[in-house]
């Protein structure tokens, strides 16, 4: 469910982004969900990929992301767009799965320009058990202060094409800054 708000005050635009994806049923096509980055302190559970205890989603981060799984369920991709971010900035960001398997894996890194705007499409392919996604950003060196994350997670359409094998690379139960 989508819901969009535009509100004209004094001659400035704003507009409110409710964003929402429900789990899909088997065989559905997913469809892709544009949140706004939420932070500064965003903290999640690796697995669950619910607000850890500390999460700051009190402001709107320099950007959005755009979460998806592709048409017949094999991956899951983000694209991070970021605005008025720190100018020539390096920014690593990870794609977490709900397996909680690579919730400390970086996956990719965007450099912003002067500024301070920057570009990055993550994928990776659908693994076992994973029932939903979510991006965190990460700031100012690896797991620095600010970080940001989508502004919800991004459920994912159960039993559709090929699934990737579980592979482990730490055991770590939140993603924290």
């Amino acid at each position: 469910m989508r819901t969009s708000r535009l509100v004209l005050t004094a001659g400035i635009v704003s507009m409110t982004l409710t964003a929402t994806a429900t789990p899909a049923l088997a065989g559905a096509v997913p469809i892709p969900v544009k949140q706004p980055l939420v932070g500064p302190g965003a903290v999640i559970y690796c697995d669950s990929l619910e607000p850890f205890p500390g999460d700051d989603p009190s402001q709107l981060g320099p950007g959005d992301i755009a979460l998806n799984q592709s048409p017949n369920g094999s991956t899951v991709s983000a694209d991070v767009v970021l605005r008025a971010a720190a100018p020539n900035t390096v920014y690593f960001v990870r794609l977490i799965q709900s397996d909680g398997i690579d919730c400390h894996t970086f996956d990719a890194t965007t450099t912003t320009n002067a500024h301070g705007t920057g570009f990055v499409r993550v994928e990776e392919p659908t693994r076992l058990g994973a029932t939903a996604t979510q991006v965190i950003i990460d700031t100012a060196g690896q797991y620095g202060f600010p970080t940001f994350r989508a502004a919800a997670r991004y459920e994912l359409a159960v039993d559709v094409g090929p699934i990737a094998p579980l592979r482990s690379v730490g055991s770590a139960n939140s993603a924290r800054p």
